[in-house]
């Protein structure tokens, strides 16, 4: 009877085991295919602001700004092309 038991718990053992690892395997390949697409936009990000900061003297700190105030300038040159003779 001892050794029914112990096969039984070794069986379910083995059964929660292959489980875990099938759900694991499932989440890291889930999570693979969300981060790959990120990385991919978070490297094309950092290499335009090393280029822009290496070729043409933007600080990451002035790029940031502008992205930040980017309605606030959108708006004034909406208006300043508005206010034009463009459209007279």
């Amino acid at each position: 009877m001892m050794e029914d038991f112990k096969n039984s718990v070794l069986t379910s053992d083995a059964v929660v085991l292959v489980a875990a690892l099938l759900v694991s395997g499932l989440i890291l390949n889930w999570l693979f295919r969300v981060l790959r697409p990120t990385l991919g936009v978070l490297a094309t990000i950092a290499l335009i602001a090393l280029a822009l900061q290496y070729f043409l003297g933007v600080s990451p700190e002035a790029l940031w700004y502008k992205v930040i105030h980017l309605p606030q300038l959108a708006q004034s040159l909406w208006k300043s092309v508005e206010n034009s003779s463009l459209f007279s």
